[in-house]
C-alpha cells in the first residue's frame, strides 16, 4: 500500500517481507499470530514501538500525508486515537535514551 502510494519502504529491500516467498510467510504468520494472541501481539506491537519511537513518528507523518489526499474521507478511529497521544515531543523526552 505504502509503494502504491509512493512512499518508500525504509529501509530499503524491507518490502521483500511482504512478497511472496518464504519471508512473506513467515511475516504472514507472524502478524496472524499477533492478532490471534492478543497478550502476545500486545507485547510484541508495545516492545517495538517503545524502542522505535523514531520510526512511529516517521509512519505516523507519512500516514498524515496519505490521509490528506482523501480529507473527507472519515476516519473516527484514527481521530480518536490521535487526539489520546501526546505529541511527539512528549514521546521523544519520555523514551530518548533508553532501549
Amino acid at each position: 500500500m505504502l509503494k502504491a502510494q509512493g512512499i518508500p519502504i525504509l529501509p530499503e529491500d524491507d518490502d521483500q517481507y511482504y512478497a511472496p516467498g518464504i519471508k512473506g510467510a513467515v511475516m504472514q504468520l507472524l502478524y496472524f499470530g499477533m492478532a490471534k494472541w492478543k497478550t502476545a501481539g500486545d507485547l510484541i506491537a508495545c516492545e517495538h514501538c517503545r524502542n522505535a519511537f523514531e520510526e512511529m513518528e516517521m509512519l505516523d507523518g507519512d500516514f498524515e500525508k496519505v490521509l490528506a489526499r482523501g480529507p473527507g474521507f472519515p476516519m473516527p478511529s484514527w481521530r480518536a486515537l490521535k487526539a489520546q497521544m501526546p505529541d511527539w515531543d512528549a514521546i521523544r523526552k519520555q523514551y530518548e535514551g533508553k532501549a
